[in-house]
């Protein structure tokens, strides 16, 4: 089968023909020296100022070129997973948000090996987008306080939606396929998975090593939530509003981890701001009041 040279297009004698050492795309030889290299897109070999021809090797087929059509589709390889593909602007925009990281790899068809983002984004002669000006929290960042006073403001609600926070960062942040309402509504299942992601998460870990058990922590919380909701469930008063009180403290095995959380925030900077109040934490209060009250009304009556 004859071969085309990308940079001419003229077919390529084996006398004169030179391939790419990377992505071993063949050359005329006087071809590859006027182009100052490969003429592949996104090769190491390709002119430092220019791309030259975008094409791919395999467009070069049967000695004919498809038109020039630069790559749409990307993936990124990111902690041992392949995400994507994606398009360029999504690439730039979860960049600029902090979801892909400049060290994460990317490559497209054409491209002969993976490449770090911030290189990628240089070959392909595409700006790399701006620093973020405001760091953004890892995770669920509140004081300590207030999340004791929600926690038994709302009757213990705002433990699910402390669940679901966390999820939902780590769904975007990592763009994973989950689902963080129903992760947190059956936070039982699931408060492991998060304790210990949280704990070995590889940013958190570089700025400040965990030191809380997961593991610990996931087992003392569901065994009183286990036991405070079978009492809870009894016809005695007493033992019910034991049951109650059980439950509500168990929350406070995820403390160390709102610690863990809150310490490794403050060293980042800038520092970020903590999490503002929000329309989930005023739901939460209100139904947390409303449970209250109809639990006082019912004990007095």
């Amino acid at each position: 089968m004859s071969l085309t040279c990308p940079y001419c297009r003229d077919t390529i004698a084996e006398a004169e023909k030179h391939c790419c050492p990377t992505c071993s795309t063949p050359h005329h030889l006087d071809c590859w020296n006027d182009n100052g290299g490969c003429t592949v897109f996104g090769c190491e070999n390709a002119p430092s100022d220019e791309p030259g021809i975008v094409i791919k090797p395999d467009d070069i087929k049967g000695g004919s070129i498809i038109p020039d059509k630069p790559p749409v589709s990307y993936l990124v390889h990111r902690n041992g997973q392949q995400l994507g593909p994606y398009e360029m602007q999504q690439l730039l925009s979860y960049s600029a948000e902090g979801r892909i990281s400049p060290s994460d790899l990317v490559w497209c068809q054409g491209m002969a090996e993976w490449l770090p983002l911030s290189q990628f984004l240089v070959g392909s002669h595409i700006p790399s987008p701006s620093p973020r000006r405001i760091a953004t929290p890892l995770f669920l960042y509140i004081p300590l306080g207030r999340l004791v006073g929600m926690v038994l403001l709302s009757f213990g609600i705002y433990g699910t939606y402390w669940l679901y926070k966390n999820w939902r960062f780590l769904k975007e942040r990592d763009l994973l396929n989950i689902r963080p309402f129903w992760r947190a509504v059956f936070g039982v299942l699931f408060i492991y998975s998060l304790l210990n992601t949280i704990k070995e998460y590889p940013e958190t870990q570089r700025i400040c090593p965990a030191t809380f058990s997961a593991g610990g922590l996931s087992a003392a919380l569901i065994s009183l939530s286990v036991i405070g909701n079978a009492l809870g469930r009894s016809n005695e008063t007493a033992v019910s509003v034991l049951g109650i009180v059980i439950t509500l403290t168990a929350f406070v095995f995820i403390l160390p981890v709102q610690k863990y959380i809150n310490a490794v925030n403050e060293i980042i900077s800038p520092r970020p701001h903590f999490h503002p109040w929000s329309t989930g934490n005023i739901v939460c209060a209100s139904f947390g009041v409303i449970i209250w009250l109809l639990l006082i009304a019912g004990l007095c009556g």
